[in-house]
């Protein structure tokens, strides 16, 4: 087991060391994870619409961002991430919507051919003169 924490301590002791690397690692696998989301709850959608409590949580990510960035981050994304689902919820809701009340397009009428007037016949000059 000792050999397994040095091995991993050997590789990877840079990610530890590093400020930047967890938190991007971490917002990362959360972006991930919202994309494996299943459908948001009704009261949750009804929740985030609310204008009060978008300013709240906007309140809160700025006053978490004095004390703790990195979860003042990871939060913003969340709550991005959640607003940005409510919202393509709501297209993919307009879109079935305006698809079950359309009517079906009118099927092209074929255009009608355009009479073209008859060529004139070319009539040769004659000659009036009489040669004698």
């Amino acid at each position: 087991m000792n050999s397994f924490d040095s091995l991993v301590n050997n590789n990877l002791g840079w990610v530890h060391e590093n400020k930047l690397v967890l938190p991007v690692l971490s917002l990362i696998l959360g972006m991930y994870a919202a994309l494996a989301r299943p459908k948001l709850p009704k009261f949750i959608q009804k929740l985030f619409e609310n204008p009060i409590f978008r300013l709240v949580m906007i309140s809160y990510i700025i006053y978490r961002g004095n004390n703790d960035p990195q979860l003042s981050i990871m939060i913003a994304a969340a709550f991005l991430i959640t607003i940005h689902m409510i919202n393509k919820q709501k297209v993919k809701q307009m879109e079935k919507m305006v698809a079950s009340k359309a009517p079906a397009p009118p099927k092209p009428v074929p255009p009608k051919p355009v009479p073209r007037p008859a060529p004139k016949a070319v009539v040769a000059p004659t000659n009036t003169k009489k040669t004698r």
